[in-house]
């Protein structure tokens, strides 16, 4: 991710696609957020700290400050704002295969698009639960007997911003997910920090 990158997933919300009207009302995606934690306890606190709850919806300026700016929704400061030809975070993208797409654009029954749905939303769910297991890390200096040193720490949890795409730029059916992970996490001691970008699978 860029700069620019929120800006243009925000573009996407914006812009009306009749092609995808059945998905939302008036055919647009707005985004919501995810959490992942090894307990609730842990998506509790990272609610708690950047003053958003997993799963609901979250407005476009509320992502740029948090992505952006960094500053959480709770008005909390996540550090250093983002600098020229910096990285807020990671764009993974989760697409269901094409086949799969196809039914759920020519399906005739809203009860056919539900199950894709839910299908999708479950293989993403999945997928962000093993994230969480192996990219969930930073790194940070401590100072013990030991001397000076950098250690890897696992974090509370991880968290970011998750936009729904029904159809393709080209407006053909494809159902895919672009879930942001932000750069900027919840360390143990309560600070925010870069996530370790090794530990990423």
């Amino acid at each position: 991710m860029g700069e620019h990158s929120v800006a243009y997933y925000q573009s996407t919300v914006e812009e009306n696609d009749p092609a995808a009207s059945y998905y939302s009302e008036n055919g647009t995606n707005p985004p919501t957020v995810w959490l992942r934690g090894e307990e609730p306890a842990a998506v509790e606190r990272i609610e708690q700290y950047l003053g958003v709850r997993d799963g609901k919806r979250i407005e476009g300026r509320a992502v740029t400050g948090w992505f952006n700016k960094a500053l959480a929704p709770s008005g909390v400061s996540l550090g250093s704002a983002l600098r020229p030809n910096g990285v807020p975070g990671f764009d993974l993208t989760f697409c269901a295969p094409k086949s799969v797409s196809l039914l759920w654009g020519f399906g005739n029954e809203n009860d056919i698009r539900e199950i894709v749905d839910q299908a999708h939303h479950n293989a993403v769910s999945q997928a962000l639960d093993y994230l969480s297991d192996h990219a969930g890390y930073t790194r940070r200096q401590v100072n013990d007997r030991q001397g000076k040193r950098m250690i890897i720490e696992r974090l509370v949890g991880i968290s970011g911003v998750k936009y729904e795409h029904r159809t393709s730029r080209a407006g053909d059916p494809h159902v895919h997910s672009h879930v942001l992970l932000a750069n900027k996490q919840l360390c143990r001691d309560g600070k925010p920090r870069t996530r370790w970008y090794e530990s990423l699978p």
